[in-house]
């Protein structure tokens, strides 16, 4: 008996021995793994994603619209291997490199030290480490930096053309070099900005690339930036980081109070729905839209009347390759590290809970807020309804302005309950009609009656 007990405890103290490893190991693989993810993160803070690295499952809508069409960028799309239309304009780089090497490098700059110094760069910023390690595997250092080199030179002359109007220099087509403008924006087809910058160096100042890129982007997004402050700084990334730049600008519909504020949910959320939807609803509510032909797209504005109120929106143009672009800038901000850096992203879901039907797109039109060159208004609805369907916005971006539309509908329905009160109480029957008729002719007839009083007529005065 006192040999089984002796065993039992045995065995209990060995169970809790196993127990407390196992707990610390466990305990040890957690603060490890953090530790690890935390310096990786450190390490390499500026990426060019790819959308696998999306927080969420791309679905194809996503993945049909990330792929180049003309031109490939970086490594992600750099096996070109049956796709002719990239081949094409592969070949056509070193062309475009060299026309660039005439046109910048001046007299005096031998070609052949500019890429020997452009390749010690590129080592020195450890370009490399801002792409997935699996896309560089197969690329051995000197094909990278030669593909830097041709790529980088091919975006700045392609944009150098396009600023100052010499697209015949290019070699290409009208058609292929509307499409390479929309490549240039894919998530997956990025080249690091200061790659871009050091090619700049050359010949021009950076005041004269500052304006070419303002161009470019306006060009792209054929609205009105401001030029007041420089195109980029040392934290652009790439040149779809940099168009999200332009776009949001520095409109921040961000508020810091009213964190307890009930906003109107968007579509999609289970709670209580808003009071209003969609643009004729709005319209119906008193509220007029209006266009604003200049600014960010975050630049955004209510304002309450006594009767009325005005809903300010930047312009915005609906064609073919609206969706791509869309699309690639919702993925790219679900890739950025940093939390809430999802502008873009509220400002589709801002417009999707404005947009329900083909007739909330025709009261935009109207307005000359949307200019439909995509097809119908039937078109461009279902567009945003169908990009916004799964997305989050950020809850403080565009708080107030969504708090002061909130407060202004509040206001509407309590004054158009007033209304309907008198309405019940006063003329739901044709007797209490008459009577409520009759009093305010009697109330008019005793007015007029003491004012002629008061005030006789002249004629009267003159007897």
């Amino acid at each position: 008996m006192e040999k089984i007990q002796i065993e039992k405890e045995t065995n209990q103290a060995s169970h809790g021995c196993s127990s407390d490893t196992s707990a610390a190991n466990f305990i040890n693989l957690v603060m490890a793994a953090t530790e690890k993810k935390e310096r990786t993160q450190s390490q390499t803070p500026n990426r060019i994603h790819k959308l696998s690295q999306m927080p969420r499952d791309a679905d194809q809508d996503f993945k049909n619209y990330s792929e180049p069409c003309v031109v490939s960028i970086g490594p992600y799309h750099y096996k070109i291997n049956g796709n002719t239309k990239l081949q094409q304009v592969q070949e056509l780089k070193p062309i475009i490199a060299k026309r660039f090497l005439q046109e910048f490098s001046g007299k005096s700059n031998d070609p052949i030290q500019l890429f020997t110094d452009f390749r010690e760069q590129i080592k020195q910023m450890k370009v490399r480490s801002w792409y997935d390690a699996e896309a560089t595997r197969n690329i051995d250092e000197e094909a990278f930096t030669q593909m830097m080199f041709l790529d980088g030179c091919f975006i700045i002359y392609f944009i150098y053309c396009i600023a100052t109007f010499q697209v015949e220099n290019l070699g290409m087509k009208n058609y292929s070099i509307k499409v390479v403008q929309r490549d240039l924006f894919l998530l997956e087809n990025q080249l690091p900005f200061p790659v871009l910058k050091k090619l700049m160096t050359m010949e021009m100042d950076d005041g004269f690339w500052q304006y070419a890129f303002y161009c470019f982007i306006r060009v792209n997004i054929d609205t009105w930036i401001d030029w007041n402050t420089p195109v980029w700084d040392e934290n652009t990334l790439h040149l779809l980081d940099l168009l999200r730049t332009k776009l949001l600008g520095i409109c921040k519909r961000k508020t810091e109070k009213r964190i307890d504020i009930l906003l109107p949910p968007l579509r999609g959320t289970t709670t209580e729905s808003p009071m209003f939807r969609g643009v004729k609803e709005l319209t119906a509510a008193g509220i007029h839209f209006r266009p604003k032909t200049r600014g960010c797209v975050g630049d955004v504005k209510f304002s309450s009347h006594c009767i009325y109120g005005n809903l300010t929106l930047p312009r915005m143009i609906i064609d073919s390759s609206t969706r791509q672009m869309f699309l690639n800038l919702i993925a790219y901000e679900a890739c950025i590290d940093q939390p809430n850096e999802f502008g873009f992203t509220s400002y589709i879901c801002f417009l999707d809970f404005l947009i329900d039907h083909a007739d909330d797109v025709k009261e935009l039109r109207n307005a000359g807020i949307l200019v439909n060159y995509l097809g119908s208004d039937e078109d461009v609805a279902k567009l945003f309804n169908e990009i916004a369907a799964d997305l989050v916005p950020d809850k403080d971006t565009f708080r107030d302005v969504r708090f002061e539309m909130q407060k202004y509908l509040s206001r509407t329905r309590k004054a158009k309950m007033a209304l309907a009160e008198v309405y019940r109480d006063h003329f739901k029957s044709p007797w209490t009609a008459s009577a409520v008729f009759a009093a305010i002719m009697i109330l008019v007839a005793t007015l007029l009656q003491t004012y002629f009083t008061i005030f006789p007529r002249a004629d009267k005065c003159r007897n």
